[in-house]
């Protein structure tokens, strides 16, 4: 091993050994301690350093040369070892966590297989879409230890038009984070405590008769059947999109006249058995008799079921002059039409799998309408009585013979 001041001639009469690696190390006036340059079987010159920490010699490449000058990695070695000196930091390790760290889009992957994946079939698709539509787009190749409260909030602010799905996407991170931070010290769920949520409205959209007849038109209409009948089975049973998507025939008791769902499509996890009406009857025969998959709706480019159809359901609103529509927007008006036409949020609550009344207690208002109906009918009864007896004094009277 050589010792000597690294200088361009030092780098010039470098030989390559037979094998492995040889080193000149830094000595003299300006030298830096355990600063070389090492030269390899293979030709190759690099800087190099090295240092002792907790009784281990270490051993760092600082750079090639000659992308790196002899001034520039001289100036580098001096700054790691006051690191070790004065910091008692590991530069090597802290370079192989940086090399290594966590990225957003790794985080995600985790959190899919590990949690999203404990949750019921639609949320985890929804946390899917989230990351996919608009989290990884915007920082999914940052690190975990680098994502700051700055880059969250930039995202949610250029989500104000539509708040509710801002609020998802922060409260999706929130939780991202925080199981990130089980499973690495990168991940902060504190950076998003400054963020504050947009005020949410409960939207209470639903069809009219006449903007379900416009709808059923446009569905006739259109060339694509296939979707056309997902939002057909949306209406028809009140079901979410994610569980008529991924339905397989095989939940279909055609001849009983039920769907029974798995408890993996279910939000709540918990098998159900939804009685079918005889419009769904009918539709479900007539997809039957020309089914070549175990699915409802298979996906046209693999083995699979569609995952999403708002691409149709944009077309389809436009051609039916449908405005503010969302396809969840379905179920709100399978619900909304039975409890107008006066059945109990019971029984609607049941259709619908809501295992708590309070979820199936929005819908109360809408109940309304039949009870207006019923006094109206008290009321005109009392106006046809009264009505009656005013007439009655109007008539001629009659002689009593």
């Amino acid at each position: 091993m050589l010792s000597n001041r690294v200088t361009q001639n030092t780098i010039k009469a470098l030989k390559a050994p037979p094998r492995g690696n040889s080193v000149v190390w830094d000595s003299g006036s300006g030298s830096v301690t355990g600063f070389g340059v090492r030269i390899t079987a293979a030709g190759s010159i690099s800087f190099v350093l090295r240092y002792v920490i907790d009784g281990r010699e270490r051993r760092m490449t600082l750079g090639k040369f000659p992308d790196l000058t002899i001034a520039v990695a001289r100036e580098l070695a001096a700054k790691h070892r006051s690191k070790v000196a004065v910091e008692g930091r590991d530069p090597l390790e802290e370079r192989s966590r940086r090399l290594f760290a966590l990225t957003i889009s790794n985080l995600a992957k985790l959190y899919l297989e590990h949690h999203a994946s404990t949750k019921s079939a639609s949320a985890a698709e929804d946390d899917a879409s989230m990351l996919r539509d608009y989290v990884l787009p915007s920082f999914g190749e940052k690190r975990v230890s680098e994502l700051s409260s700055m880059d969250v909030g930039q995202l949610h602010r250029s989500m104000r038009d539509t708040p509710y799905r801002a609020n998802r996407v922060l409260a999706l991170l929130s939780k991202m984070l925080s199981k990130g931070s089980e499973w690495s010290s990168d991940a902060d769920p504190s950076i998003l405590k400054s963020i504050r949520k947009y005020p949410e409205e409960k939207r209470d959209r639903w069809l009219s008769s006449d903007e379900l007849r416009s709808l059923t038109q446009a569905l006739d209409r259109h060339p694509n059947q296939r979707s056309a009948n997902a939002i057909r089975l949306l209406l028809l049973t009140g079901a979410r999109r994610s569980e008529v998507l991924s339905a397989e025939w095989q939940e279909f008791d055609l001849e009983r006249k039920i769907w029974t769902k798995p408890t993996h499509h279910t939000k709540q996890r918990k098998r159900g058995h939804f009685p079918l009406s005889v419009a769904a009857m009918k539709l479900l025969e007539k997809m039957k008799s020309n089914a070549n998959s175990e699915y409802l709706f298979p996906s046209p480019t693999n083995g699979s079921h569609q995952i999403e159809i708002k691409t149709f359901w944009r077309t389809i609103c436009s051609e039916a002059g449908l405005e503010q529509v969302r396809v969840h927007d379905l179920r709100h008006t399978f619900a909304s039409h039975l409890v107008s036409s006066g059945h109990s949020l019971e029984m609607v609550g049941r259709l619908l799998g809501h295992t708590q009344a309070a979820t199936t207690f929005r819908y109360a208002h809408v109940a309304d309408d039949p009870l207006r109906a019923a006094t109206n009918h008290i009321g005109n009864l009392m106006e046809s009585v009264a009505l009656d007896g005013r007439n009655s004094n109007t008539l001629p009277k009659h002689s009593v013979k």
